[in-house]
């Protein structure tokens, strides 16, 4: 039995750039803030096709956010914690 490979629909072309977008390290929020606005300014020059990924993606990289400042929150009450017990 032979294996089809997908072939994405020749109408897809658009779909296809919003995967080229480079990332970068995202260890802080406003890493995180610079990649979304980018991907939003890809969504609206790509029009209605990619609209649907930029979305999923800038919401993926919301929770990235919050996760980012959860962690350094606890990082922070950590270290004030560690003060207030040498003291």
């Amino acid at each position: 039995m032979k294996m089809n490979k997908k072939q994405p629909p020749k109408n897809e072309k658009k779909q296809l750039d919003i995967k080229r977008v480079r990332v970068g390290k995202l260890n802080t929020v406003a890493e995180v803030a610079k990649l979304q606005s980018r991907l939003i300014k890809k969504g609206v020059k790509g029009g209605e096709s990619i609209i649907n990924d930029v979305y999923k993606l800038t919401m993926c990289l919301s929770m990235l956010a919050k996760t980012l400042e959860v962690s350094d929150l606890e990082n922070r009450v950590e270290a004030l914690e560690k003060k207030a017990i040498n003291k």
